[in-house]
């Protein structure tokens, strides 16, 4: 193992960690709300409204684990209810996330535990979907976290560092049910590191009986060492139940349903119902969703191949350096203070990353950039490897680079006559002396020097070259995917994401409905449709608007409408909605203050058509949207008296403010 050595040189180190994960978190939390929400994050946004504005919730797995929900209803009770503050524990989570790196101390060197957590701060992949509403972040963060823990366990031999790891791992299956797939990769990515060791030190011991005999014996000399006074036969169990027991905690806390957890809590004869359906219940539902009803019956390359695209676009440096870190690991030479023989932990999580890259793709049920975070999260260790190692190159070779130029001079000095006249400098009148004069008066010692410097020179001009682009690398992808909902960041930017235009519109429609007084009437109609190429294509119609109360919704097309929901339901709106074959003059009369429908509905060209355009365009104002990255255009149409008295109204608070 490799630790710090130096107290002080530990120390700042500590700093600059502490430093690069404030950077992290201010990164994340600035213009959290520039975004629009994507309609995963309106889904699960606008059962968390419901929640608290009911206080039932019950897990269901279409949304993911209960995290989520349980959490932002503790934080949406306090702060208001906006995009930014949503996103706030995501953000938050992530931009901690470069502080585990000192979990790694004993493990990785000074520079490497500093790279690490420049690369949790800074890759694309991870900063992108840190400002997000979704539980990628937040089940691969957890896991990770899991992990440094009990790397840190092992390291410090403190079986009490295991007890954060397991609370840890509890959250990561509180978050995402993909949270198997962690301890999958974990398991096999072990299995695979403790082949290595097994068989490099049975080749050292000569047997493999040998060295399964040493490790047993070691572990029970360390066991009998850790236990102190309490029998290991005692002492094991006890662990294991209190393990178990922080895991459990967690879990029932997040699953038991609402309202009935606070209940149950105080009634020790119904704990058994909640473990039972905090568990097995739980485990029931989302077998149902995710392994039984064939969600994952897609082709496997096109998936892999979004997922690698996603990667080389939004982590592509992170990659390089991966590779060099993996090779470098086992490979380096030790005049770059770099130890032979590949470290485990560098091993583990290169296995743990590739068995990733393999399994998701078969595993997902959607084609999406937030799958290669599940990628870059282990692969960043390798990652600090490699570029700690680039810097060490370009250390190195400048220290050697600079001392033999230092040293050049003196071996080289040219040789004098007697009378103290330097034959070199002698001038002939021939243009070709002075050059032939210089190289033949150069010591062969000296020439090596100069030759030695020009190869360090190339090698330091590459390497500072390879530098430049992690730059590079970490901060042009940042830059352009920054909020982005460009229709050309696929590789990033996942398809359910409406453009940034509609944020004005949303803000019309919100004050709207604050300021329009519609007594018990709706105050968004959703104008159900069917696409004129395909009738079955039902979108924006709720038959039972009640339904949209609680989980699940009815039918048939309540999810089209997302993420406009979450605006409507914090704004305090009520919606209603009409079939596909109402035609306008049934509802314009009567209509609310604002309308949302499709872009088709819109015109008068073919016989049938709505006429939406013709139907409000005395009373209403409209406007049109890109509800996705592309080919899902909304038009929303608001009375332009109640608008202008809305926006008069808010510049009046305004003004009493």
């Amino acid at each position: 193992m490799r630790g710090l050595a130096d107290p002080d040189r530990s120390e700042r180190t500590l700093l600059v960690v502490l430093g690069i994960t404030l950077l992290s978190i201010a990164v994340r939390l600035f213009d959290l709300g520039g975004r629009v929400f994507h309609w995963d994050e309106g889904r699960v946004g606008y059962w968390t409204l419901r929640y608290i504005e009911t206080g039932f919730f019950e897990y269901s797995p279409i949304i993911h684990g209960p995290f989520l929900p349980i959490t932002n209803g503790y934080i949406l009770s306090i702060l208001p209810a906006t995009d930014a503050n949503a996103r706030l524990i995501v953000a938050i989570v992530g931009g901690l996330l470069p502080l585990s790196a000192w979990l790694f101390r004993e493990r990785l060197r000074d520079t490497e535990v500093i790279a690490l957590s420049v690369l949790l701060a800074s890759t694309p992949i991870l900063l992108y979907y840190s400002r997000f509403m979704r539980n990628d972040i937040l089940v691969g963060g957890f896991a990770f976290l899991a992990f440094a823990f009990a790397v840190r366990a092992i390291d410090t031999h403190d079986i009490r560092k295991l007890y954060p790891a397991a609370f840890f791992l509890a959250l990561s299956f509180t978050t995402k049910g993909n949270a198997i797939l962690y301890v999958a990769c974990f398991g096999g990515a072990l299995f695979l590191a403790l082949d290595h060791k097994l068989v490099r030190e049975s080749r050292q011991n000569g047997s493999l009986k040998t060295t399964l005999r040493n490790w047993i014996t070691a572990a029970r000399s360390e066991l009998a060492k850790r236990s102190g006074r309490i029998h290991t036969a005692l002492w094991i169990p006890l662990h294991t139940l209190g393990l178990a027991g922080t895991f459990l905690a967690v879990i029932v806390f997040y699953y038991t349903p609402r309202p009935e957890f606070h209940t149950a809590l105080r009634e020790p004869s119904q704990w058994g119902w909640m473990l039972h359906v905090s568990t097995i219940g739980a485990a029931e539902k989302l077998y149902d969703l995710w392994f039984d009803s064939g969600l994952q019956g897609h082709d496997y390359l096109p998936y892999l191949f979004d997922l690698t695209e996603t990667l080389v676009y939004g982590a592509g440096i992170l990659i390089v350096f991966a590779v060099l870190g993996f090779i470098a690991d086992g490979y380096a030479r030790a005049d770059l203070d770099t130890e032979t023989g590949s470290r485990a932990i560098v091993a583990f999580t290169f296995y743990w990353a590739v068995a990733s890259v393999i399994g998701y793709p078969a595993a997902t049920d959607i084609r999406a950039g937030w799958t290669a975070t599940h990628v870059v999260l282990p692969l960043s260790i390798p990652a600090a490897v490699g570029l700690a190692y680039t810097y060490r190159v370009v250390r190195n070779t400048w220290q050697t680079r600079t001392e033999s130029a230092t040293s050049a001079p003196s071996s080289a000095q040219p040789h004098a006559t007697d009378g103290g006249t330097d034959t070199s400098e002698t001038v002939s009148g021939e243009e070709t002396t002075e050059t032939e004069t210089e190289h033949n008066a150069t010591p062969p010692k000296a020439r090596r020097i100069l030759g030695l410097q020009r190869s360090h020179a190339l090698t330091l001009t590459l390497v500072s070259l390879l530098l430049l682009g992690a730059v590079v690398g970490l901060a042009a992808p940042n830059a352009a995917y920054w909020n982005s909902t460009n229709p050309d960041h696929t590789e990033m930017v996942q398809w359910a994401q409406p453009h940034n235009d509609v944020k004005p519109t949303l803000e019309d429609v919100d004050r709207v409905i604050r300021h329009t007084d519609t007594g018990d009437s709706a105050d968004v109609l959703f104008v159900g449709t069917a696409n004129p190429n395909n009738a079955d294509d039902v979108t924006l119609y709720l038959e039972n608007e009640s339904t949209a109360e609680t989980k699940p919704v009815g039918g048939p097309a309540w999810h089209s409408r997302l993420p406009f929901p979450w605006y409507i339901e914090r704004a305090g709106g009520h919606t209603e909605s009409v079939p596909p074959e109402a035609t306008a003059d049934e509802f314009v009369d009567d209509a609310p203050p604002v309308i949302i429908a499709r872009d088709w509905d819109r015109s008068c060209d073919d016989e049938g058509d709505r006429c939406l355009d013709a139907a409000f365009s005395e009373d209403y104002v409209a406007y049109e949207h890109e509800a996705r990255l592309w080919a899902y255009e909304l038009v929303f149409y608001i009375d332009e008296e109640a608008l202008a008295d809305a926006r008069a109204a808010d510049r009046l608070s305004d003004r009493r403010e």
